[in-house]
């Protein structure tokens, strides 16, 4: 890890007040290892503002003295509440996530195609970079997450990363969050060739 660089990365989905908002904490580590070492499941009906307050508290119990970002998808409702978060004096990082192919702004976000965030994640984890412990609470929750979370081939011919079956995503998709601006500036290459790929056998 480069000195001076931050420790800790939170990862913000804020969901309908009918389902779950996840926060999931990576930390950064030796050997560009990146552990997973809290995990929040608002319960349904969370008011917003208590999310921000929360979050708010998360941010300032980690900044100092090793550095924190949050970043939050902003996307539809989670744009008000970022303004939330930012009004208790937190600033965040807003991810704007498309189906599209190239990133881009608009506004205070950053437009990213959603192969391009679950990529970061597919990375690391066919990498062997993430840690995620039973131990925390939650951990085995985000595991069945992942482990059901794949990439589908609609019939229109459109590929797209969909949880399976019962499961949701809000865990994965704040852990993605989280793990794309921890693992910033290393290349993603083609996600859907490498998943293909490690279906296959062909790669680890």
């Amino acid at each position: 890890m480069i000195q001076g660089e931050p420790r800790w990365y939170i990862g913000y989905d804020p969901a309908e007040l009918a389902d779950y908002s996840a926060v999931v904490v990576v930390q950064k580590a030796e050997k560009r290892m990146l552990l997973v070492r809290y995990i929040l499941r608002y319960p349904r009906g969370t008011a917003y503002a208590e999310q921000a307050k929360s979050l708010a508290a998360l941010y300032r119990a980690l900044v100092n003295p090793l550095g924190c970002i949050l970043t939050a998808d902003a996307t539809g409702l989670g744009e008000p509440v970022c303004q939330m978060i930012e009004a208790r004096g937190v600033p965040v990082k807003r991810i704007t996530i498309t189906a599209g192919e190239a990133e881009g702004k608009s506004g205070k976000s950053t437009t990213v195609p959603k192969a391009k965030l679950v990529g970061a994640l597919v990375r690391v984890i066919g990498e062997d970079r993430l840690r995620v412990s039973n131990e925390v609470e939650n951990g085995e929750a985000l595991s069945d997450e992942l482990k059901a979370f794949s990439l589908k081939r609609k019939r229109t011919g459109y590929e797209a990363y969909e949880a399976g079956g019962e499961y949701h995503d809000d865990l994965v998709l704040a852990t993605c969050l989280a793990v794309r601006e921890a693992d910033r500036g290393h290349v993603i290459h083609g996600v859907g060739t490498y998943l293909r790929l490690k279906a296959a056998g062909e790669v680890e």
